[in-house]
């Protein structure tokens, strides 16, 4: 004859199958804390970003121009390199190579196709090698994208130097970054899509200047 369970045991594992599911219900939410705390937490609140003004080393003064960054980013002007920077705000390019260097050039745009055409031929000559050059568009500003390999020189393995120049009123605006190729597939995608991003600045109002908004830097 087939064992029935008596009405004390069935009781018991009803309240050993609620207590299991309690358990479940508590651990949960803390295991999605102790991923967050790690890190894990949602990759949209890491993609965060904000448009800023390209600065000068006057704050007062941006360059006309403003680009998408981290959220955390901001201009650094207290490195000694010939320029600023836009990038987290401590540490140096060494150990955040996707930070962006921003500086004037005396060279002028207002031929952009002359400019990578001269650009071409030094490559030919050059130690590096030129891997992507064009005029690009951006935001209906014409400048040019440069991508070079460079050798490995000195204390520095191989590199690849991504860079923007843009046309001012004077000579022009470069934006560059410089990557290891062993961190290149990590951080150049973060690195194309922010020099991309350059736009003109709006005109400002007459007599009115826009103070720097901590987000951009030059080189």
């Amino acid at each position: 004859m087939p064992h029935v369970p008596s009405p004390s045991a069935l009781s018991l594992r009803a309240l050993a199958g609620a207590l299991a599911l309690l358990v479940t219900a508590a651990v949960a939410p803390l295991a999605l804390a102790a991923d967050a705390a790690q890190g894990t937490a949602p990759s949209s609140a890491a993609a965060e970003t904000t448009r800023v003004s390209l600065p000068s080393f006057d704050e007062s003064d941006p360059f006309p121009y403003t680009i998408e960054i981290p959220a955390d980013w901001g201009p650094r002007r207290d490195l000694p390199i010939p320029g600023a920077l836009l990038g987290p705000p401590s540490g140096t390019p060494d150990s955040f190579p996707e930070m962006l260097l921003i500086h004037p050039s005396k060279v002028v745009v207002s031929d952009p196709e002359a400019i990578l055409a001269n650009v071409q031929a030094a490559a030919k000559k050059g130690s590096w090698t030129l891997e992507e050059g064009e005029v690009e568009d951006f935001g209906g500003t014409r400048g040019l994208w440069i991508v070079r390999r460079l050798p490995a020189s000195g204390s520095h393995g191989e590199r690849v130097n991504f860079a923007v120049k843009l046309p001012m009123p004077e000579g022009s605006l470069d934006v560059t970054a410089t990557l290891p190729v062993e961190r290149l597939d990590e951080l150049r995608p973060k690195v194309e899509t922010m020099l991309h991003s350059i736009r003109p600045a709006q005109a400002k109002p007459a007599g009115k200047t826009t103070p720097d908004s901590g987000g951009a830097s030059s080189s």
